[in-house]
């Protein structure tokens, strides 16, 4: 086990003990304290993380993620990044501060039984743009989790717009229970929220491709908010009353989409897409072996939403008229004709592997988001790219590119595929050497992997960027560090940085009578001052 993995199990057993504390709060307790000392070459800083693990930890501050939340998806990154250094983990906390994992190098495997394979590239899928699905021809760059085996079968595609046919369809329930199916307006987060579809014309087990709400905003929010939709899991949903617990009562489906960050509503009357839902609706119209079962076309299907911040929609009841409250989009397959494969694609940034070096390991590691059933094959290639352009919707954005001659086969048993245990890849070193042996490929560039579902028997679904960063798809490259680069001199991105190290490297200028101030504090940006920074010994060759 590598010690960046051992740290992270560290700190999972940090924060399943912070869970169970009481919730209090107090002021920030996070200080960061930084060093000014210089490093000499080939010695390694000593670094020990101590996180705080009281109860105000468990805080929100608004956010959808608490406090102790945040601090991990911090932690996963700079784990994911940080190399070359000597890093621990302890708790800072009532009584005592133990320490969970000793500082040690972060580089070398946790058992030291890979003496000598160090890893280069610990890095995840980074931007909406980076991970991608395709399922026939359409693809989407923001789905809430990746799909590796949904093979479903369609012909045509159809488009249908969904209305709020009645007061009884759009309700609200506050924190209380009292449901009410006659407001103007309904509060995303204050209460839970329901949104009920009549006459649907989807047949049973369609292949949804796409299925967003849209709302009508009744008030300006600027608010920072948070939305979780479900659905209502039964085959044909009635309508809302004003019975106590109506809503948040009903049983809900197994998938569920966050909208985190949901943009401002700058006006009122302004029109808003929710991102795609189609996973809560698929479980709902169902799917061959799927749990759900009775869908017919003609049911009705509710939405249920709530969340923390502040946003207001306008409702069936509205004075404006029923044409303001929210609609659903959904686009749907044929299932009665032909077969559409699930291609995912994964692009990594900045792979700072030099031209033609050579590569001893490469792995993808995943985070399922639900239990794996069934037998699957899956193919994984790389594109055979120089630099892999970020994927767009447009039509067979990620099965038209190029792939690699190398190819590797995957089978994702189910009964290791289990929510929330890391998954790994089998060996990826040859499409990687494949890709960083092109004579253009340079150290620094974008390298992307494509994932076809050959044969699909059960889900194997894994966490997205859009649903979780910190949980995003992980590349790790070890290097060979005995081989030297290849023809072409190792092309490659370096760094390097400086900061002024005398009182003359950075000075202010009044820019009225020309006067040096070089013992300033402030670097001063204002109109009147002009600025100059001096950094030496700037280590980039001629």
């Amino acid at each position: 086990m590598k010690r960046i993995r051992a740290l992270s199990f560290a700190f999972a057993a940090l924060t399943g003990f912070a869970a169970g504390l009481p919730l209090t709060i107090h002021a920030d307790d996070t200080e960061i304290y930084v060093g000014n000392r210089a490093f000499s070459e080939g010695i390694r800083p000593n670094i020990l993380l101590i996180l705080d693990s009281s109860g105000s930890m468990s805080a929100n501050d608004g956010q959808d993620l608490d406090r102790l939340d945040r601090v991990k998806v911090a932690l996963n990154a700079i784990l994911d990044e940080v190399n070359d250094v000597n890093i621990g983990l302890a708790r800072f906390h009532t009584p005592g501060g133990p320490i969970l994992f000793p500082v040690s190098y972060v580089d070398a495997d946790a058992q030291d039984v890979e003496l000598g394979l160090i890893p280069e590239v610990n890095q995840r899928v980074v931007g909406i743009e980076n991970d991608a699905e395709q399922l026939g021809i359409e693809t989407e760059i923001d789905s809430p989790q990746l799909e590796m085996t949904e093979t479903q079968s369609f012909g045509g595609e159809t488009s249908v717009v969904l209305s709020i046919q009645a007061a009884s369809d759009d309700a609200a329930e506050s924190p209380a229970g009292a449901v009410d199916t006659t407001a103007s307006a309904m509060e995303c987060c204050a209460n839970v929220n329901g949104l009920r579809f009549q006459n649907v014309p989807i047949p049973a087990n369609a292949p949804i491709l796409n299925a967003r709400l849209e709302f009508v905003a009744n008030a300006v929010g600027d608010t920072a908010t948070n939305m979780t939709f479900r659905g209502h899991a039964i085959a044909d949903s009635p309508s809302f009353a004003a019975a106590a617990n109506n809503i948040s009562s009903r049983a809900t489906t197994a998938a569920s989409v966050k909208w985190n960050g949901v943009p401002e509503w700058a006006q009122p009357g302004d029109r808003f897409r929710s991102p795609n839902l189609k996973s809560i609706i698929q479980e709902i119209v169902g799917t061959p072996g799927g749990a759900l079962t009775g869908w017919a076309a003609g049911n009705a299907l509710s939405v249920l939403f709530s969340g923390n911040g502040d946003r207001q929609a306008r409702t069936f009841d509205y004075s404006g008229g029923p044409a303001q409250a929210a609609q659903l989009y959904v686009d749907y397959g044929d299932p009665a004709t032909s077969s559409g494969k699930q291609t995912i694609g994964l692009r990594f940034e900045d792979v700072r592997i030099p031209q033609g070096q050579g590569i001893k390991s490469a792995v993808l590691e995943f985070v399922p988001v639900e239990d794996g059933s069934g037998a699957v094959k899956l193919e994984i290639k790389g594109q055979n790219s120089d630099d892999s352009p970020a994927f767009a919707e447009t039509n067979n954005n990620i099965s038209s590119r190029p792939t690699t001659l190398n190819s590797v086969q995957w089978n994702a048993p189910a009964g290791e595929w289990r929510e929330g245990i890391a998954q790994t890849s089998p060996d990826l070193t040859a499409i990687v050497q494949e890709i960083v042996d092109r004579p253009g490929w340079c150290g620094g560039n974008a390298l992307t992997f494509v994932i076809s579902d050959q044969v699909s028997g059960g889900p194997r679904n894994t966490a997205s960027f859009d649903g979780d960063p910190s949980l995003a798809p992980l590349l790790r490259i070890d290097f060979d560090t005995t081989q030297p680069p290849g023809p072409g001199g190792g092309c490659t991105v370096q760094e390097v940085s400086a900061r002024p190290s005398l009182d003359v490297d950075d000075v202010n200028q009044n820019v009225s009578d020309l006067a040096l101030d070089t013992p300033n504090t402030i670097v001063q940006m204002d109109a009147n001052k002009a600025n100059g920074l001096r950094f030496q010994g700037v280590e980039v060759p001629a």
